[in-house]
């Protein structure tokens, strides 16, 4: 107590105390403390309020790690390999909000940026939403991350016999009958194995191939 005349004193108690809301802001809250009663033989000597307010008082955002349930979070992504660190189909997958405290829970979140953590092939890949932004009633009641991952996601081969760009070829070969399968090198004449083209590749990709062994279907002219 302030303000009181010399010598005398007495003191105050508050039987509730409440903000004027129960959403996050700084230094803009009301708080106020209801049904105050006053004690000491000096007390009855003023005219003393029953109700007192503060109207610069805080409400600060709840860390969402510090809520056990809390998780965001969005779908294991996969596709197929292209040479990119590009999510598929969607280019920002959506992002899912859960656990927050009941009744205060309307948050939503959207990404500008989502990639794989690398162009190539693998399970387990990660791949991360960046520059999420949050809107909603209650989105600013939380500190919300401004990335998000998923470690579960996956690039898939591509396949020779499902991307019709992608080939694998050697040159025509041909040999004077010898009574055999073996594959004949028309200048040297020995045995040999041709050298294989791959076409389809995704730029910048280095691909080579070599086969161990090259035969004819039969030892026949044909």
């Amino acid at each position: 107590m302030i303000g009181l005349l010399l010598n005398d004193s007495f003191t105050a108690k508050a039987s509730s105390a409440a903000y004027n809301s129960a959403t996050a802001g700084f230094k803009n809250k009301v708080v106020t403390l209801s049904g105050i009663s006053y004690l000491g033989s000096d007390a009855q000597n003023y005219e003393l309020p029953t109700t007192i307010k503060n109207d610069t008082c805080s409400i600060l955002p709840l860390n969402i790690s510090n809520l056990p349930n809390a998780k965001i979070s969005f779908a294991n992504q996969t596709k197929v390999y292209d040479g990119t660190t590009n999510v598929l189909p969607k280019a920002v997958p959506d992002i899912t909000i859960t656990g927050l405290i009941p009744n205060f829970d309307n948050v939503q979140g959207a990404g500008k940026l989502a990639s794989y953590d690398n162009k190539n092939v693998g399970v387990n890949k990660v791949v991360t939403i960046k520059d999420v932004t949050y809107s909603g009633n209650d989105a600013l009641n939380y500190i919300l991350p401004n990335s998000v991952q998923n470690s579960s996601c996956s690039i898939t081969p591509r396949s020779i016999t499902e991307d019709t760009n992608l080939i694998v070829t050697f040159g025509n070969q041909k040999k004077f009958y010898d009574a055999t399968t073996n594959v004949i090198d028309s200048i040297e004449g020995t045995i040999y194995v041709p050298q294989l083209q791959i076409s389809g590749i995704i730029s910048g990709d280095d691909v080579k191939a070599q086969a161990v062994t090259a035969q004819y279907d039969t030892k026949n002219v044909g």
